[in-house]
């Protein structure tokens, strides 16, 4: 069974029907859904509520099921931390919650459904990124 952890991009596109990215978005959902689970990081449902509910009720229109979220255990902490300090990347570019979702993602899943390929960038070992095109792609 496959799994896959989803980035508050992702679930944005689909919350506010994103003119751009919404097809490819819900399309890959639905598809990583078919094959297996899938899993949000706790920082994602803060982050997906603070951005995508600004005009909807919060509680109808964002309704991620407590099975979904997979929480965060101390060592993933650490290793998100200490990864932020460590990279040589201005603080200001890439903020600690991204090294929470990419620490969460490499160990609770196989790969990390999101628009920002960026995310390969920051380090993280056994961290696979795909775009919601790439993964369509990849049937």
């Amino acid at each position: 069974m496959s799994v896959t952890a989803v980035d508050a991009n992702v679930l944005i596109d689909v919350l506010v029907r994103d003119e751009a990215f919404w097809k490819a978005s819900y399309e890959a959902l639905e598809l990583a859904s078919a094959r297996g689970s899938v899993i949000v990081a706790p920082i994602v449902v803060a982050e997906v509520a603070g951005a995508a509910t600004r005009s909807l009720d919060a509680r109808s229109s964002f309704d991620v099921g407590d099975d979904m979220i997979v929480e965060m255990d101390a060592a993933q902490l650490v290793q998100a931390g200490l990864a932020w300090r460590q990279r040589g990347v201005p603080r200001s570019r890439r903020s600690l919650p991204d090294y929470l979702i990419a620490v969460h993602a490499a160990r609770n899943a196989d790969r990390l459904l999101t628009r920002d390929k960026d995310f390969t960038k920051l380090g993280v070992a056994g961290l696979e990124v795909v775009t919601p095109a790439e993964f369509l792609a990849a049937g």
